[in-house]
């Protein structure tokens, strides 16, 4: 019985080294994505978005921040990949620390920092390089608002997307002005010491085309109440006189009379002044014009902080829709003593026609108590 045994086992252990003999080496030739060697240019056949496994959905454009899959052949070896637009100059190139490559694909995190609308996506590997079209919209530069002091001092110019756009410039004339601050929502220009009319914003859109926006200093065009000779005053808690410059000897010449505006209000008061007089121009649909005027605040009694839904100043038109204004973003706003201008839309006001009767009424309404000491001028509106 032991015999028989014993022969068993050796016949079992026979076939099993026979069986290990005829193993195949499946390992032996293979040679992962990673490490295929690149024989020609790199081809690309689409893009998906990176968690697009399936690559069910190709895409043609995409936006900045994303991830994308690549996917071709012959894609190892990458030495760059870059997001072309129109002006070279504002192309981006992808961190390649970033992305993940092989054979057949590549997964490239788009740059934030393009200048411009990408056309194209360039690909460069050891073997060449291949361009594949991709759009990256850019978004179109928007001037809302602004307020800006006179010359010699600073202009902020209010809107979005300024920090997108690199080619972005303030003019004078033929002078180029220093850009002291850029934020997506404002601009800073620092202003020439003799005097500027305006300032004119160029920059390149997304589509490579020139752009320009002009922004006057202190037009006196288009005035409401001219020298308020014909203005009718009602008031309600605000006192006002009509000052000329020689009463403000320390700050910039107007040349225009302007309105001095005083009260003492407790807080969530509601306290209102009227100018009333036949409107003199006319105007095409409000949507397309922003109301403009000069204001100063002496240093020792800025506006003060306010919130929105609270706002410290509100104007309304002819008793309609109001136009709030939370000076300084909410935060107050002190001129120091000079004459500063502020601007804001029109939409859905009620303008009057030209000659016809028309009122603006402003409406003092802090949220604490506040003794408003601050002057008006050059009351206009203007095309946007």
């Amino acid at each position: 019985m032991k015999q028989k045994l014993y022969s068993i086992l050796t016949l079992a252990v026979l076939v099993l080294a026979s069986s290990c003999d005829n193993i195949a080496d499946y390992d032996k030739d293979y040679t992962d994505l990673h490490d295929i060697l690149n024989t020609a240019p790199p081809q690309i056949t689409g893009i998906y978005d990176v968690s697009d496994t399936e690559l069910t959905v190709p895409l043609s454009e995409g936006r900045a921040g994303m991830m994308i899959r690549i996917v071709g052949k012959d894609l190892n070896q990458v030495r760059s990949v870059r997001f072309l637009t129109a002006d070279p100059e504002l192309s981006a190139e992808a961190d390649l620390t970033q992305a993940y490559t092989y054979y057949t694909s590549a997964n490239v995190l788009v740059p934030e920092d393009i200048g411009q609308k990408v056309r194209q996506i360039e690909y460069t590997t050891d073997q060449g390089s291949v361009r594949y079209p991709f759009i990256i919209p850019f978004p179109q530069l928007q001037v809302i608002t602004s307020q800006y002091i006179l010359q010699g001092t600073s202009l902020t110019l209010y809107g979005k997307y300024f920090d997108k756009y690199k080619t972005l410039q303030a003019m004078d004339g033929d002078t180029r002005l220093e850009l002291q601050s850029v934020t997506d929502a404002t601009v800073t220009v620092r202003l020439q010491a003799t005097d500027t009319p305006g300032v004119t914003l160029t920059w390149t859109d997304g589509d490579g085309q020139a752009q320009s926006r002009y922004i006057a200093i202190h037009p006196v065009q288009n005035l409401l109440y001219g020298d308020f000779s014909g203005t009718q005053f009602a008031k309600d808690g605000i006192q006002y006189t009509i000052e000329d410059d020689a009463t403000l000897p320390q700050a910039a010449a107007l040349g225009n009379p302007h309105l001095h505006i005083t009260a003492a209000l407790d807080a969530w008061a509601w306290k209102t002044l009227d100018l009333s007089q036949n409107m003199p121009y006319a105007i095409g649909s409000p949507q397309d014009y922003i109301l403009v005027f000069e204001i100063l605040t002496p240093t020792d009694t800025p506006l003060i902080p306010s919130e929105s839904g609270n706002e410290l100043i509100l104007l309304q038109f002819n008793w309609d829709e109001m136009l709030r204004w939370s000076p300084g973003q909410g935060a107050g706003l002190n001129t120091n003593s000079q004459w500063m201008t502020v601007s804001m839309p029109l939409d859905g006001q009620n303008i009057s026609a030209k000659d016809t009767w028309q009122t603006l009424r402003m409406i003092l309404h802090p949220n604490t108590a506040w003794n408003a000491d601050f002057r008006l001028a050059n009351i206009r509106i203007l095309h946007k």
